[in-house]
């Protein structure tokens, strides 16, 4: 069995052939994205809901199922009998916090100190790693096998791949921010942050936007973080000399892996939602760190407003920001965020808690 990638017209030939109908352009493009093998779209198909109802919706009844199944049958049939009873489908399935390392992949002014703290509550410090306390690469690589099996969750700004040094299964968390907001409240942060290692710097050399994003040109070790700094963090590729489709792809890949859960800033609940079905978290919590106090005032919550909500003031802030750029300071900003936005919208469109219609089958 070939272990290779498929390609999109071997994809969607396989669900013209097993569904009898050809994917959705979406889940088309995510399933090439995600570099699925043979193996991985056989499994989908012919387990999902969809192939059972229509295979056995003339033979089968739900009340003439058996009550004990082999195991091997028991999830999918199972499924058909919930499905066919007219029942919701099963939850998620949940991890073994004492079996599992959760990772998350802190992208800076993304929600991620209030997710942090959350997720540290439920591990003993001997158990967890604080990237602040130094890399989380460096730290585990310092580590004896034996310690690092004890590790049940790594936290802060760490770069995808740290499952290579884990010796636990692995989950992977990351919460994606529009490019453009996430770059002004970055340049807020560092202004208002005395600790922040940049913080002098940008003070004396780029009190406004347009010459922060000047200075991100310049400066090597801010630039990483500026230019297109979610897709360089979830490819694994921080330092790389430059972004590009390739590394875009492999953003990609890991966004929508099976050992991976996404969300938006701009639809954190349903994030959390997850973690909770997941057994991540015990309980969401409304915990916000880090939030510039300009955008503190009133009911909504800026890093998750309701769904019909004005536009939180980040954005606002942004647009008015962006109006006051130069052409070149304009043209760096879309440079900067030309492949995160690309990101953003894939994780923004992929919704695993609120699927499309036609994708709720295969």
């Amino acid at each position: 069995m070939t272990t290779r990638p498929l390609s999109e017209e071997e994809i969607a030939l396989a669900f013209e052939l097993v569904l009898d109908r050809r994917p959705p352009p979406d889940r088309l493009a995510a399933l090439v994205a995600r570099g699925t093998t043979l193996g991985q779209l056989r499994g989908m198909l012919l387990q999902s809901d969809e192939f059972l109802r229509q295979a056995l919706r003339d033979s089968c009844q739900p009340e003439r199922l058996p009550d004990r199944l082999p195991e091997r049958l028991s999830g999918p049939l199972g499924r058909l009998r919930r499905v066919m009873a007219g029942a919701p489908p099963a939850p998620p399935l949940r991890i073994d916090r004492a079996a599992t390392t959760v990772v998350h992949l802190h992208i800076p002014k993304s929600a991620g100190t209030s997710l942090n703290i959350q997720l540290m509550g439920h591990y003993p410090e001997f158990a967890r790693i604080d990237a602040r306390a130094g890399s989380p690469h460096q730290q585990l690589a310092q580590m004896s096998r034996d310690k690092r099996a004890c590790i049940g969750l790594v936290a802060g700004h760490c770069v995808h791949g740290l499952h290579r040094l884990l010796p636990r299964p692995v989950l992977y968390l990351a919460v994606l921010r529009r490019p453009g907001p996430r770059l002004l409240s970055f340049h807020r942060y560092i202004l208002r942050t005395a600790t922040h290692p940049m913080h002098a710097t940008v003070t004396r050399l780029a009190p406004g936007f347009g010459t922060f994003l000047e200075l991100a040109q310049e400066n090597a070790a801010l630039r990483i973080e500026v230019d297109n700094g979610q897709l360089r963090r979830i490819s694994g590729e921080m330092t790389a000399p430059q972004v590009d489709t390739a590394l875009l792809d492999t953003a990609r890949r890991h966004l929508l892996a099976d050992n991976m859960v996404h969300g938006v800033v701009e639809r954190l609940d349903p994030f959390l939602h997850r973690l909770v079905l997941r057994g991540v978290i015990d309980q969401a919590r409304d915990v916000r760190a880090n939030v510039d106090p300009r955008n503190t005032t009133g009911n909504n919550r800026v890093d998750s407003p309701p769904d019909n909500s004005p536009a939180p003031a980040p954005d606002a802030a942004f647009e008015t920001e962006r109006k006051r750029l130069s052409a070149a300071q304009a043209d760096l900003l879309d440079r900067f965020t030309h492949w995160d936005a690309q990101l953003y919208t894939l994780a923004a469109r992929h919704r695993p808690d609120e699927p499309p219609p036609e994708e709720k089958t295969a």
